[in-house]
């Protein structure tokens, strides 16, 4: 049996979104450590708590903190994003995934 995580982002407003993105991180290398098979980060960017806005970022940088676990965006909100970039963005970091991506 595998194991997934769905990161879904509680930044509580009094916390920087910087600490928040580093708690993310960290929880992700966690689970890498403790061999959860796959990770998956949502876009969010309608509420103070749940602030996600780029989820590539988070995935490209938790690529190069971990060896195992495969990464993949929960949420992508298309209208907001012209369906090229979002090509392109996607197959970007699917190549320096080297597997490790959905």
């Amino acid at each position: 049996m595998n194991f997934g995580l769905f990161m879904m982002p509680l930044h509580p407003p009094w916390r920087t979104p910087s600490d928040s993105y580093d708690r993310d991180m960290e929880l992700i290398v966690q689970a890498d450590c403790l061999g959860v098979h796959e990770a998956w980060i949502g876009e969010h960017i309608t509420e103070t708590w749940e602030n996600a806005p780029v989820p590539e970022l988070l995935i490209a940088q938790a690529l190069a903190l971990t060896d195992k676990i495969v990464l993949g965006t929960g949420v992508t909100m298309l209208p907001l994003h012209h369906p090229v970039d979002t090509a392109h963005r996607i197959a970007m970091i699917d190549h320096m995934a080297r597997g490790r991506f959905y």
